[in-house]
């Protein structure tokens, strides 16, 4: 629906206006533009908004009983979102203090692996597949392959809707009941190639080998950024059937869960909190997903301006999301300031650092 789709980014952009509106006030940003807020300020939006959609319609599982998280999820929003704002963590008064981590000497491994474990074992899913075609000739392994690379290949760069049969026929070199001998329908294709998709960007992504957290950071998520930058369809498709197909919204959130936990072990890795919940961790990675999902859906699906210009190519969208996960886990801007502006009340020397608390 085109006018709900306009109705939502203009809600998006007065949400980031809102934020520039406050940051601006701030002694010291006066002189900030929009222009230089609009990649933090959607950042600051997607956190909140599309953690909450996904929790609530029942696409992510790892809140078990929403409503009695809701302090925790109001509290770690607005810690993390303040610390991406002004690297300072807030003064929350008598209310609990969740997101205590700085860059520090780390906890063991063995407390680290452990910590882990207890906060995302429990809601682990076990991985999916879709049954493929038992092909019994090498030429019919051929015929499948070339029938989902087409589908793959149109479903990258198009709507859902507009991936026809016809166009995978023509380009595949297949007909129409080749096809239909090896898969029932246009939806069974499609299911098997997102999941296979997923399943090799999850296997694609190794362990970061960067022995600095903003290394180790751009490392994991820019195979996420990387796939879906050039195949946008692709996450637009997975967003249009996720809700009605388990068997996708299953496989999504495997992969959501393995990124998510992956992140864990590298905040753990370069730093220590003076307290952390196991759901403390699993909250707030799982919410630092989402809003890497819905900045790349924004920049690269919708295209939005205002991204396009703050991020014309996608490693600097890469590296614009590595910055703010940096600020959010440790309060550490890794350039800083040269990728994202500094928000702070006194502007200090360039270069890497960390506030304390």
């Amino acid at each position: 629906d085109e006018v709900l789709l306009d109705f939502l980014k203009g809600e998006t952009k007065t949400f980031v206006w809102d934020y520039y509106s406050f940051v601006q006030k701030a002694p010291g940003n006066e002189q900030l533009t929009e222009e230089e807020f609009d990649a933090l300020g959607y950042a600051l939006v997607g956190i909140s908004e599309n953690s909450l959609y996904r929790l609530f319609s029942g696409l992510d599982n790892y809140a078990g009983d929403i409503f009695s998280h809701r302090p925790l999820m109001v509290g770690l929003m607005s810690e993390l979102r303040y610390r991406a704002l002004t690297l300072k963590d807030p003064d929350t008064g008598k209310a609990p203090h969740y997101w205590t981590l700085s860059l520090s000497e780390p906890i063991s491994a063995k407390a680290r692996n452990q910590l882990i474990s207890e906060a995302f074992s429990p809601f682990e899913e076990e991985r999916v597949g879709v049954a493929a075609p038992s092909p019994r000739r090498a030429d019919s392994k051929a015929t499948l392959n070339r029938i989902e690379s087409s589908t793959l290949e149109r479903l990258s760069n198009r709507n859902l809707k507009d991936v026809k049969l016809s166009d995978i026929e023509k380009a595949s070199g297949v007909t129409r009941g080749a096809i239909y001998y090896h898969y029932t329908d246009k939806n069974t294709l499609v299911r098997k190639v997102i999941v296979d998709r997923l399943q090799k960007l999850e296997e694609d992504s190794p362990a970061p080998s960067a022995d600095a957290p903003y290394g180790a950071v751009l490392e994991t998520i820019r195979p996420f950024v990387a796939t879906f930058a050039e195949a946008p369809g692709l996450l637009r498709a997975i967003g249009d059937l996720e809700t009605d197909d388990e068997t996708i919204a299953t496989a999504y959130r495997a992969y959501r869960a393995a990124l998510a936990r992956r992140l864990a072990g590298i905040f753990l890795a370069f730093g220590r909190a003076r307290t952390l919940a196991p759901e403390t961790l699993r909250f707030a990675t799982f919410f630092i997903v989402s809003m890497m999902e819905r900045f790349v859906r924004d920049r690269f699906v919708l295209s939005t301006p205002a991204l396009e210009k703050a991020t014309p190519k996608t490693e600097d969208a890469t590296r614009i999301l590595a910055a703010i996960i940096c600020r959010m886990a440790w309060r550490l801007d890794p350039e800083g300031g040269a990728l994202l502006p500094l928000l702070i009340e006194e502007a200090e020397p360039k270069g890497a650092r960390a506030r304390s608390a």
